[in-house]
């Protein structure tokens, strides 16, 4: 997202949430959603 004075923002979730996760399928689901967030942010922090 990028706002009116074109400053990027990326949004994900707070890494903590997965620690709260109960069920091991959902939780591995969800950090895997997490880490491609932040490959995504270190990507474009590199262009």
């Amino acid at each position: 997202i990028e706002r009116e004075d074109g400053l990027r923002v990326f949004i994900t979730i707070h890494p903590s949430f997965i620690l709260r996760i109960r069920e091991q399928e959902d939780k591995e689901a969800e950090r895997e959603r997490f880490l491609k967030d932040m490959r995504e942010v270190k990507r474009l922090m590199a262009v």
